[in-house]
């Protein structure tokens, strides 16, 4: 069967939260919809939520496999929808009304465009609503009506937007496979190749934030900073100047906590090194002539607490990581 819009949502430990999520997605007024659950390898009863949702609505599709990550359940979702449309929800968030679905596909179908998306609201553990700017590092990302993606540059809330499915396959548009930060990758090359969209000058996903927390892996460190580099790449070679100023914030904030929080460990210097080819893609030139500016010193003030602590160990001082350092810090 065809559906307008498929809705994909992976879900692993968020029985907590599954029920008020299929529920907001079931009631959707838009009634040709397909539900796609990926239970990627949830130990909770994640899965039998789902199967006694899809016991009494036969829209409902269920993918049931190993953990892999949310990248990959969101891959598989891509793959085995058949909507003409897609749409992407995290099982612990939720629509803000039951007209979101129509409101969406209505206007990518009156339009004629690829997507069409609206913005995020935030609510918290209980369903409470929760203030919420539309700015990012003071960069106002509000738009309506028919926009061109290079005047936009925003690099997050995909799941505020409904996608054409036949676009994302034929163009291998998916998730990388990094287990943390896949979002906002995908999302620009999407709406980068894309190229335009229509914007609905309304809410249209209540995301719950911070709500599935961990602690902070070497992993989890190196993909942020696999994903901000892949977005520094791309806003350079297209001269996005404000998706390069929002991306090397992200490292600059973000990457930089993470990295922080590390134990000192061998790993520990793989990510400094990491974080040093990252920063070094960072190109002041194309954000200062948009009129952003990057707060100086560009590299924080971890990596001058580091040096300082290396001195306290004569092996340490020689390694490539600290030389590197103290060679950018002294061109800052």
């Amino acid at each position: 069967m065809d559906y307008s819009v498929s809705v994909i949502i992976p879900a692993y430990n968020v029985e907590k939260w599954l029920r008020e999520c299929l529920d907001s997605v079931c009631g959707q007024s838009l009634r040709n919809i397909e539900i796609v659950c990926i239970n990627d390898g949830s130990p909770d009863h994640s899965l039998e939520i789902m199967k006694e949702y899809a016991a009494r609505d036969d829209r409902f599709l269920i993918i049931d496999k190993q953990n892999e990550g949310v990248g990959a359940a969101r891959n598989d979702g891509i793959r085995a929808a058949h909507g003409e449309f897609v749409a992407f929800m995290d099982p612990d968030d939720k629509y803000p009304d039951l007209d979101t679905l129509r409101l969406l596909y209505d206007a990518a179908k009156e339009h004629d465009v690829l997507a069409a998306g609206g913005y995020f609201g935030c609510i918290d553990e209980n369903s409470m609503p929760v203030p919420k700017s539309r700015s990012y590092y003071g960069v106002d990302f509000s738009c309506a009506g028919l926009t061109q993606y290079q005047d936009f540059q925003c690099d997050y809330q995909f799941q505020a937007y409904v996608f054409q499915r036949e676009f994302l396959i034929r163009n291998k548009l998916f998730f990388p496979m990094y287990s943390r930060f896949q979002d906002p990758p995908f999302f620009v090359r999407t709406m980068t190749a894309m190229g335009s969209f229509y914007a609905v000058d309304r809410m249209t996903y209540l995301y719950r934030p911070g709500i599935m927390k961990s602690k902070v892996k070497f992993q989890k460190a190196f993909d942020l900073m696999c994903g901000i580099t892949d977005n520094l790449i791309l806003s350079k070679e297209k001269e996005y100047a404000r998706l390069h100023f929002i991306s090397a914030m992200r490292l600059l904030t973000d990457a930089s906590l993470m990295v922080k929080s590390m134990p000192d460990d061998e790993r520990f210097y793989d990510l400094v090194w990491k974080y040093i080819k990252t920063a070094g893609l960072i190109d002041e030139g194309l954000i200062r002539d948009a009129g952003y500016e990057l707060p100086k010193p560009v590299l924080p003030a971890l990596f001058t607490q580091m040096i300082d602590e290396s001195k306290k160990y004569r092996a340490l001082r020689k390694h490539k990581s600290v030389r590197a350092i103290e060679k950018l810090i002294s061109l800052s």
